[in-house]
C-alpha cells in the first residue's frame, strides 16, 4: 500500500494518527491475501474515522464514530461525501467517484470473506481468474491523473498482479483521505486565527479595518476553495499543497494583525 503516492513524512503522519506500529505497512505486505484484504479494510475504517474527527473537533462525539458502518446511505463514506459537498468549494468532485467506489467495493469484498469460513484460503489471483466480467479491475481502478489509461492495458495489469493493483489504488485513496483531514483542520485553524485577529482589532478600536478583514476572508477562500490541485499537478506538489496553504493562511493573518 506504500509507493510513489505517499512520501515518508505522510506515511509517518498516517501511522501516528492511526496509532499504528511503525512496521505496519511492511508487515502488511507479508500477510496472505485474506489477511491483507481484511487489514486493508480495517485501515480505511480507522482513517475515515480520523477524517470525521478532523471535521467535528468535539471529543465527546468521537466515541460514536468507530461504530458507524463504512458503506450504506448513513455510513462514513456517505457522511464524508456530504460534509465535503457542504463546503463552498468550486471543484465538481469533492469525493471523486473512483475513490469512493474503491472503498465501497473493498467493503463488499471484505464482507464476503469474513462471513464465510470457506474463504479462509482466498487468493487475489484465483479471484481475478474467475472474474469473467472484469469487476475487480473496474471496482479498484483509481485515476491518478486526468489522462485516460487504456482499458485493455489496465485490465492486463490487474490480472497480472491483482494484489499490487489493489494496493496502488489503496495508496491513492489514503492520500485523498489525508488531504481531506488537512482541509478540515485548515478550516478550523483559520477560524481560530481569524477570530483572534478580529478580537485584537476590536479591542484596539480599529473598526475601520473591517474592510481589510473581509479582504482577508476573500484571500483565504481563493487559497483553500480553489479546485483541488492535488488531482492535477506533479507528485512533489501533491505531497505538500495542503500544508503550504495552511502556512500561507497563517502568514496572511499574522500580517493583518500587525
Amino acid at each position: 500500500m506504500v509507493g510513489r503516492e505517499l512520501d515518508e513524512d505522510m506515511i509517518k503522519e498516517v501511522q501516528d494518527r492511526l496509532e499504528l506500529d511503525p512496521n505496519f505497512f511492511v508487515s502488511l505486505e507479508k500477510e496472505d491475501d485474506w489477511s491483507f484484504l481484511v487489514l486493508a479494510h480495517a485501515f480505511f475504517e480507522k482513517l475515515t474515522t480520523e477524517v470525521l474527527k478532523a471535521y467535528l473537533e468535539k471529543p465527546g462525539l468521537f466515541k460514536f464514530l468507530p461504530n458507524l458502518q463504512m458503506g450504506g446511505n448513513t455510513g462514513k463514506i456517505e457522511l464524508i461525501t456530504s460534509l465535503l459537498e457542504a463546503q463552498p468549494r468550486e471543484d465538481e468532485k469533492k469525493f471523486p467517484v473512483p475513490e469512493k467506489k474503491f472503498l465501497i467495493k473493498l467493503g463488499e469484498l471484505r464482507n464476503q470473506l469474513v462471513h464465510d469460513v470457506t474463504n479462509y484460503n482466498f487468493s487475489f489471483q484465483a479471484h481475478v481468474n474467475l472474474d469473467a466480467k472484469d469487476r475487480f479491475c473496474n471496482s479498484f481502478y483509481v485515476v491518478k491523473s486526468e489522462q485516460p489509461v487504456d482499458p485493455q492495458a489496465r485490465m492486463e495489469k490487474a490480472k497480472a498482479n491483482p494484489r499490487s493493483y489493489l494496493a496502488a489504488g489503496a495508496e491513492r485513496v489514503t492520500f485523498l483521505l489525508l488531504t481531506n483531514i488537512w482541509f478540515f483542520e485548515g478550516m478550523r485553524e483559520f477560524d481560530r486565527l481569524l477570530e483572534s485577529a478580529r478580537t485584537v482589532k476590536m479591542i484596539d478600536g480599529e473598526k475601520h479595518r473591517l474592510k481589510d478583514e473581509l479582504e482577508l476572508v476573500k484571500t483565504f477562500k481563493s487559497l483553500i476553495y480553489s479546485p483541488p490541485r492535488w488531482l492535477k499537478e506533479t507528485d512533489d506538489a501533491l505531497a505538500t499543497i495542503r500544508k503550504e496553504r495552511i502556512e500561507r493562511m497563517t502568514q496572511i493573518l499574522i500580517e493583518q494583525r500587525q
